[in-house]
């Protein structure tokens, strides 16, 4: 017989809103809304507002719809309830597995060298801003950068006194993007997703940059 407190029922709720968190959380990833609180908020406001009620309207229609059909005794269903309960596990668990395992700094950048039209660089060493546009340049500085790997941060273990740190910071101007970064020696910031990276097999040459500058100026 049906009830809003069969277990069935927290079962769906469950599964429904683990699958709607997960559509949000690729959603606001794609607007880049986790980077900021103010995205933070708004997500959680959402949270309240939209998923949690249209989940519970959802899961009681599931409910009242299984229930009618007879279907909870069926091995099939059951072995089905079973899949969706760990599919949105699965799905979680590799999402993050992926976003903080080791990538090489260009995958990360997501760029061919190719591609590139302009590149402003600008280095703490050389201390002046440049634009580069030759083709070579633009390979030279991917196989550069194509040195290092790089594993995502958390906000919250960024230092944000950098002070005391060498960099150099690059903008390329491509066909249809554009991509910026501060690199330091052991980390750096993407600002077109506003996320964080160490580097695990640095530290990274600064000094090149300098070099650099001189052949391509």
């Amino acid at each position: 017989m049906y009830t809003s407190k069969n277990s069935y029922y927290w079962i769906y709720f469950i599964i429904i809103c683990s699958l709607l968190l997960y559509a949000g959380y690729f959603l606001g990833e794609e607007f880049h809304l986790w980077s900021s609180y103010v995205g933070i908020t708004a997500g959680v406001l959402v949270l309240l507002i939209i998923i949690i009620p249209l989940t519970a309207y959802l899961a009681d229609k599931l409910m009242k719809f299984t229930a009618d059909k007879d279907l909870h005794e069926k091995r099939m269903f059951k072995f089905s309830l079973a899949f969706m309960m760990v599919l949105p596990v699965a799905l979680v668990a590799g999402t993050i597995y992926n976003e903080y395992r080791e990538k090489n700094l260009t995958n990360v950048l997501d760029y061919s060298p190719e591609h590139v039209e302009v590149m402003l660089l600008d280095s703490e060493v050389s201390s002046v801003q440049w634009e580069v546009s030759h083709a070579k340049a633009a390979k030279e500085l991917f196989d550069f950068l194509k040195q290092y790997d790089v594993k995502k941060m958390r906000m919250t273990e960024w230092d944000t006194d950098v002070s005391e740190e060498s960099r150099f910071v690059f903008t390329i101007y491509t066909k249809n993007d554009i991509i910026g970064a501060s690199v330091y020696e052991n980390r750096l910031i993407l600002y077109n997703e506003g996320e964080y990276y160490s580097v695990t097999n640095g530290p990274v040459d600064i000094e090149w940059m300098a070099d650099y500058r001189d052949r391509y100026k």
